[in-house]
């Protein structure tokens, strides 16, 4: 190759005689291709995400394990479709019973979580007048005892208010006092009308018997004038007796409207002493204190705030919320699946991540009336029995529920002989149908697992007692957890299932 050749444009085997044929063309996808791809791409993630959900679910037959409860002389019969059932625990109304008579050595039943309250219920201090705050005396989170000072509304008004009452009550006094001194110169005026009328009577009589004198002489020894004279006399007299007996019916009278006036004013003085009383009681109301012995939890209040009791807010007149020093509870939101094992006087067994190495004793006190239909849970409420005083109102807790047993012997009774367990215990019972590739005290079975929608193999513990098809679970089996009945062919770990109950 010449150094022509090299630096040239052309190649070597370029000449005119041979043209370049026309220059290759790209190649190109089609335009349908791009979408296509990404909708299979979508289609295959959503078959690998949803396939399961796809597929039909198995339809199974389950039955619940069931809570044997308070066993007294052996277990009871159960009733057709829902397993063995116990006589109810406890009395209604009965109250939870102290920390003494509980065992809290017994095994666990379920575990739920809660967060500390108030036992049973806060307490909050109230302004009960209207008024506007002046001070307060204390924080969120300080210890206050009964009666101590946490706020103080504005008493100017309340203390004019009970000044005037005083003055009212004064001036009442006063004038029935004022009234009072009549009494006496009434009094006197009515015996002095008294004497005038013993004067006039005797004078009356003297006139009458002069008068009784002259008409017994005989004819013509006095003249008629003097015996009209004497009678003009005698009537004379009696009718200034009469207006002297007049004049003491009208002092009389004026003595009993003065006694009758005096109620008048005990009663007025009676109710301006209930004025002078209420407007102490506002004053008094003026500084708001603690009802009880306890924690500030929230503190409503704040200088110039207006504290109003009529009002649609329910905070309007609220001070502070508190509660009790040693009145705890936890507030516990148990799964309907363990919900058959609660009972009222129930041992329980409390901790909190706020003292992780602190173990509390409490009791079961309530069992709220209904269940929460979103959280499909039952809300117990567990009586913290010697709560420690840093324990705070809604710090998350966990509660163990106990066995609510007794320490009493066993009882004969269970099927086949066997020994039954000790009055007052409780024993988890599976119908025996359910269980496969039993083994003595082992044996497995299929449950439905928590979302209710899958199957899940579990192994577990069997117990020796056995009542009416049911079997003892001493480990691996819940209370209220459903089991799935024969046929177990095809199932499998995670499969989806529709599970119906058993109401043969």
């Amino acid at each position: 190759m010449t150094e022509t050749q090299l630096f040239s444009n052309k190649s070597p085997h370029d000449d005119g005689a041979n043209p370049d044929p026309a220059p290759a063309r790209k190649r190109r996808l089609p335009s349908w291709a791009v979408p296509a791809s990404l909708m299979l791409a979508f289609a295959g993630v959503f078959g690998i995400a949803f396939a399961d959900r796809l597929l039909p679910a198995r339809t199974v037959t389950v039955a619940p394990a069931i809570l044997l409860a308070d066993i007294e002389g052996g277990p009871a019969a159960p009733p057709a479709g829902d397993g063995p059932r116990a006589p109810d625990a406890e009395p209604d109304g009965a109250g939870p019973p102290g920390a003494a008579a509980l065992d809290y050595s017994a095994p666990m039943l379920f575990q739920a979580a809660g967060w500390f309250e108030p036992d049973p219920l806060p307490r909050r201090a109230t302004a009960l007048e209207d008024g506007v705050v002046e001070e307060v005396f204390v924080l969120e989170g300080e210890a206050v005892t009964a009666g101590q000072r946490l706020a103080k509304l504005i008493d100017d008004d309340a203390r004019l208010a009970l000044a005037a009452a005083q003055r009212k009550l004064e001036q009442t006094v006063a004038e029935h006092h004022m009234h009072l001194a009549h009494i006496p110169a009434i009094e006197a005026e009515a015996a002095s009308v008294e004497g005038k009328i013993a004067s006039a009577q005797a004078k009356l009589a003297e006139l009458a018997d002069k008068h009784r004198r002259l008409l017994g002489l005989s004819q013509g020894t006095v003249s008629e004038q003097d015996l009209t004279a004497a009678r003009l006399a005698v009537d004379s007299q009696s009718a200034a007796l009469a207006s002297l007996r007049s004049d003491l019916a009208e002092v009389r009278a004026r003595l009993d409207g003065i006694k009758v006036q005096s109620e008048v004013f005990d009663a007025m003085i009676a109710a301006a002493e209930v004025r002078v009383d209420e407007a102490e009681l506002a004053l008094a109301r003026t500084e708001i204190a603690s009802p009880v012995d306890g924690v500030v939890l929230e503190l409503h209040a704040a200088p110039g705030q207006k504290k109003l009791l009529r009002m649609d807010n329910p905070e309007s007149a609220t001070v502070a919320v508190l509660f009790e020093t040693g009145r705890l509870q936890a507030r516990v939101d148990v799964p309907l699946a363990d919900a058959r094992g609660l009972a009222t006087g129930q041992p329980a067994i409390i901790t909190s991540d706020f003292l992780p190495n602190a173990e509390f004793r409490g009791v079961v006190s309530r069992i709220v009336g209904s269940a929460d239909l979103q959280r499909n849970t039952l809300q117990a409420k567990v009586r913290i029995i010697d709560p420690d005083p840093r324990l705070r109102p809604e710090m998350l807790c966990r509660v163990r529920f106990l066995e609510p047993r007794s320490n009493g012997g066993g009882a004969q009774g269970a099927t086949g002989g066997e020994t039954a367990p000790a009055a007052g215990t409780r024993a988890v019972m599976a119908p025996a149908a359910a269980l496969i590739d039993r083994d003595r005290e082992r044996a497995a079975a299929w449950v439905v697992d928590a979302a209710g929608s899958r199957a899940a193999r579990r192994e577990l513990e069997l117990g020796r007692l056995e009542v009416d098809g049911y079997l003892a679970v001493r480990a691996g089996l819940r209370a209220g957890e459903l089991l799935i009945l024969p046929p177990h062919e095809g199932l499998a770990e995670g499969r989806r299932i529709d599970p119906r109950r058993d109401d043969s």
